[in-house]
């Protein structure tokens, strides 16, 4: 697995500048994987921001850019959680 960084943010003007991506959200920031693999933490994250952030480096790292395999994978992840009672609040 591909090394990086994890920046944690005081604040939204903080995290707001870390590439041109996070300058153009107008929303709150509460994660994001920059280009290179460095995960940046917003002052609000909690645990479902480092778990989401952390999946998006490690499905990255497995399965690649190509967008027809992460797109089938995200679908059945989310096909199998749908069937799990536990996880139906996040769908």
């Amino acid at each position: 697995m591909k090394q990086g960084k994890v920046v944690f943010h005081k604040t939204q003007e903080s995290i707001r500048n870390v590439d041109e991506a996070t300058r153009a959200e107008t929303g709150q920031i509460n994660g994001y994987m920059a280009p290179d693999g460095t995960i940046h933490f917003g002052p609000q994250a909690n645990r479902n921001t480092v778990r989401e952030e952390f999946a998006h480096k490690a499905f990255v790292n497995a399965i690649g850019q190509d967008s027809n395999t992460r797109a089938a994978t995200f679908d059945s992840l989310v096909a199998l959680a749908k069937k799990e009672q536990s996880c139906r609040k996040a769908f």
